[in-house]
């Protein structure tokens, strides 16, 4: 064979070959209406479910930044799933990630010095899901959208959350996704499509499927429990919700008197303040902890608790001779740490959670939601210990 002659076949090998190399290092990856025939977000159109599955499939073929995991089934028999997005090189390392994740969530015999090297070795754990009430459809369909975006954007913004993020994106609510998009779309005429189910969107507890997540008495929910506390202990959990409709009705202060002797002598904090001077909508807020009284059992001396415009309580001075006792309470003019607070300081010693003798019970009062959704490691224990100590009787030793 002379020079010439491998000359020309290399240069054939080379025009064969080289945009099969582009091809696959610059993949294609499938838009939304592409694989749907219409935008997210669309006038008059939803997916279901079974069209979210097609689609995630398709991307984990298509792209190297997601791996598709079944987390179980739901109550009507579906695989439900969670897309795990990160860079390639991280799902090359995904199980010494989680490890990483679950040992300094636990932290048991993990020293200060060895959680520091974990966390710069580690990466961020972000769970956002979707769905979990049906019928505020924008919950599954930003997932959707979600999913292509980092699957498909190459900006400089993107590529450094996929580098240092682990985003696990899971569908809450399959059957009630396909129960929703189905009964709405039946209809063949666009403009005459309405949200009509004819039963509860998921089975046996519709809209409260977000309490059921403290006790797991649906598989939907023991999946999610599992992964979130099981398995990855992710750093943020997002569970999504969409705004209702217009019309809604909202009570507001200030309230007529007189208020339920029952209150006393508990005054609610900040009730009769104007928006305009005390306003906390959806915001975590810090609290000292009495973590030597039986119902904050297990608990640190502070705990970060999810406040929604959620009452407080002022303990009068004759408080502690009729048996009320404060078991948290803001010592801090400024407690928001995390979301916005207008007059928080309003709060400084006022107390979140008290426990009250009535007759030969106990009463506990819970001013923030000590049960809102994920957070078992944190204020539930409020919760699960009242439950045995409720009943319980004091015995001297």
């Amino acid at each position: 064979m002379t020079a010439a002659t491998l000359r020309w076949l290399l240069a054939v090998f080379l025009l064969v070959v080289t945009p099969c190399l582009r091809a696959q290092g610059e993949r294609s990856i499938t838009a939304p209406r592409e694989q749907l025939g219409f935008n997210v977000g669309d006038d008059y159109t939803l997916a279901n479910y079974r069209q979210l599955t097609e689609y995630w499939k398709k991307l984990a073929v298509e792209s190297d930044r997601m791996k598709l995991v079944e987390i179980g089934k739901t109550a009507e028999g579906r695989p439900q799933w969670m897309a795990i997005l990160t860079s390639p090189e991280n799902h090359k390392r995904l199980e010494r990630h989680k490890e990483i994740a679950r040992r300094l969530a636990l932290a048991d015999g993990v020293t200060e010095e060895e959680a520091r090297r974990l966390a710069a070795e580690g990466r961020a754990v972000v769970w956002i899901d979707g769905g979990l009430h049906a019928t505020e459809v924008l919950g599954a369909h930003q997932l959707l959208e979600l999913v292509y975006q980092f699957c498909a954007r190459n900006d400089p913004e993107t590529l450094r959350i996929l580098r240092d993020v682990i985003l696990l994106a899971v569908h809450a609510n399959p059957d009630g996704h396909d129960l929703v998009a189905d009964s709405y779309m039946k209809e063949q005429e666009p403009a005459r499509r309405a949200i009509r189910i004819p039963r509860l969107y998921q089975k046996y507890i519709g809209h409260d499927n977000n309490r059921d997540l403290y006790m797991s008495n649906m598989p939907e929910s023991a999946n999610m429990n599992r992964v979130l506390y099981r398995e990855w202990f992710p750093q943020i959990m997002y569970n999504h919700h969409q705004s209702g409709p217009a019309g809604t009705v909202l009570f507001a202060p200030p309230f007529r008197e007189p208020y339920s002797f029952y209150f006393d002598p508990l005054i609610r904090v900040g009730l009769n303040l104007s928006r305009e001077k005390f306003f906390i909508p959806g915001s975590v807020l810090s609290m000292r902890v009495d973590n030597t009284h039986p119902l904050a059992w297990g608990m640190g001396e502070r705990a970060d608790f999810f406040y929604d415009a959620s009452p407080a309580f002022r303990l009068g001075p004759e408080a502690a001779q009729k048996g009320v006792q404060a078991v948290a309470w803001f010592d801090s003019r400024a407690p928001l740490r995390s979301g916005w607070a207008w007059g928080q300081h309003y709060l400084e010693g006022a107390a979140g959670v008290v426990e009250a003798v009535v007759g030969p019970g106990k009463l506990f009062l819970y001013g923030p939601e000590v049960t809102f959704r994920a957070q078992p490691h944190g204020t539930f224990k409020l919760l699960f210990n009242g439950i045995y100590y409720g009943p319980a009787r004091r015995v001297k030793m």
